[in-house]
């Protein structure tokens, strides 16, 4: 589906075929990419998002897009709101989370920074080195 380009320290790990893929340094999983095929809703980032976190996700600050190799990159942070059962249960609130998304004709790639422990330009660097197939 993709072809991407890693710093040299970093590792590649298959959790799910080519549909997951974990990057992780030091032994740290700093990256997660998946796959999603078929994706037959309407290619906007609010529907994307919504179909994959569910209506409690939220864009949080600005959409950035960048066309790569006549695709389109989107870079978004990701906020959740507490339903009322977590709310009530004083549950801890998620924290905003910094995507990547690819979308080509029917596949979606979402390209989500799981740890913060690296430098935002260099997580930059990687995404946009991923190149759809």
């Amino acid at each position: 589906y993709y072809t991407i380009t890693i710093p040299y320290n970093w590792n590649l790990k298959s959790l799910n075929g080519d549909y997951l893929n974990k990057l992780s340094l030091n032994q740290e999983n700093i990256i997660s990419i998946e796959v999603f095929q078929d994706c037959k809703y309407n290619n906007s980032i609010t529907s994307i998002i919504t179909n994959i976190y569910g209506v409690h996700s939220y864009i949080k600050d600005e959409v950035y897009t960048k066309k790569i190799n006549n695709n389109t990159l989107t870079k978004v942070n990701i906020g959740f709101e507490q339903s009322a059962s977590e709310e009530y249960k004083k549950s801890p609130a998620e924290p905003i989370q910094l995507h990547y998304f690819y979308v080509k004709n029917n596949i979606l790639i979402d390209f989500f920074v799981i740890s913060n422990s690296v430098e935002e330009h260099i997580i930059d660097e990687i995404a946009e080195s991923l190149i759809l197939n």
